[in-house]
């Protein structure tokens, strides 16, 4: 019985783990993405659409 409950244990954090990863990496790539538009457009706030400085 002991190792049954072993298994049960280790099973469920390989779903909790693979459930993180699948709901983690996206959202993490998106919370980037944003942070990096973000940047880029404090970065070019100065320049107009030549990329003229003003």
């Amino acid at each position: 019985m002991k190792d049954l409950d072993l298994f049960f244990a280790a099973f469920g954090v390989l779903v909790i783990l693979a459930v993180l990863m699948f709901v983690g990496v996206p959202l993490y790539q998106q919370l980037t993405a944003s942070i990096n538009a973000v940047m880029q457009t404090v970065n070019h706030a100065g320049e107009d659409r030549a990329g003229r400085v003003r």
